[in-house]
């Protein structure tokens, strides 16, 4: 941060330097260009780094928010013609009557207009570049994190068709002794293969991700003998939307972990809420009593990661904790 800022100031005195020895602005005297640079340049980087850093990031985000835009556009303006009269006809005026303050009043306003609208015009030029740099700066970071995801992956991938061939046979060999069973290779079959299949660097069905979720918490179920409570309830429309694949497994994989799953009276609640402009998941988890696992947290730190790189604002995630229950909160918004 602290570089950024020298390499801002040694620029602006770069350029100070430029128009102050080849376009003189109002005087033959050096002494006089510096002076009127010096009281000047503070509001044209006030001009630049209000546009830069404030008014689009402020105003042009998603929605953009246009009135407020062109009303705090206005105000500026203003402002930076009232600072350049006082600074001309009064200031600079009162260093050398002779070479300010005589000009026109509508003249110079006109002229204050120009270099106004110049220097947002870069501080534009300026936020959209840095934007532009941030956003492939996200793109490579996710990237990265992806590459080294499907690396880490792959030391423990087996050959994904004969997996499957495998738990096909298998199944059919079990189908005659036990349908249950065989009802659960299938499952762990079909997980397997959404997890495998799937390509961590695209976007898949939210209709898929919720199948995948079902047969996780249908396998748990017959693993703890049916003594697994677990209220799954899905609301709006699914087919429509779209997200980054095993978003939700390490909430659901906390709750099975560190929560009472054969609790009727407090079953685990898992829902998924849809609407046009956001999708809602929500888990709430009884905590287990007495001896409890460690929690590394590596899980909730990947997911928050990916959130990160890959909603970056447009997410929010709500975590509450007592000593009794576990409950969180992700809102995705479009």
């Amino acid at each position: 941060m602290r570089k950024t800022i020298w390499i801002h100031v040694v620029i602006w005195m770069i350029y100070a330097t430029f128009l102050i020895n080849i376009f003189p602005f109002s005087s033959d005297s050096l002494l006089d260009n510096l002076m009127d640079v010096l009281s000047s340049y503070p509001a044209y980087a006030a001009i630049f780094y209000s546009y830069a850093l404030l008014i689009l990031p402020r105003y042009l985000t998603s929605p953009p928010k246009y009135t407020r835009l062109i009303v705090s556009q206005l105000l500026l303006l203003i402002l930076f013609i009232l600072f350049h009269i006082a600074q001309h006809f009064y200031f600079m005026a009162w260093i050398n009557p002779q070479d300010f303050g005589t000009s026109s009043m509508v003249a110079f306003t006109r002229y204050t207009i120009w270099w106004f609208f110049y220097y947002g015009s870069l501080g534009t030029g300026y936020w959209i570049l840095t934007k532009y740099m941030a956003n492939e700066k996200r793109k490579g970071e996710l990237e990265r994190s992806l590459l080294q995801a499907e690396l880490s992956f792959l030391k423990y991938q087996f050959n994904p068709h004969f997996l499957y061939n495998t738990l096909s046979f298998i199944h059919a060999k079990a189908y005659p002794l036990s349908e249950e069973l065989s009802k659960a290779i299938l499952l762990l079959s079909d997980i397997m293969r959404y997890a495998l299949e799937g390509k961590p660097n695209e976007t898949v069905s939210l209709e898929k991700e919720l199948k995948y979720l079902g047969n996780l918490i249908e396998l748990h179920r017959m693993r703890f003998n049916h003594n697994f409570h677990v209220e799954y309830l899905i609301e709006g429309d699914i087919t429509q939307k779209r997200i980054i694949p095993l978003l939700f497994i390490s909430f659901v994989e906390n709750a099975f972990k560190h929560g009472q799953v054969n609790n009727p009276n407090s079953p685990i609640v898992i829902k998924v809420k849809t609407s046009d402009s956001s999708l809602m998941f929500y888990i709430r988890n009884k905590k287990n009593i007495g001896m409890k696992e460690i929690s590394t947290e590596i899980g909730l730190e990947n997911t928050k990661r990916r959130l990160n790189l890959a909603y970056e604002n447009k997410y929010h995630l709500n975590i509450k904790e007592d000593d009794s229950y576990y409950e969180c909160q992700l809102t995705i918004m479009e």
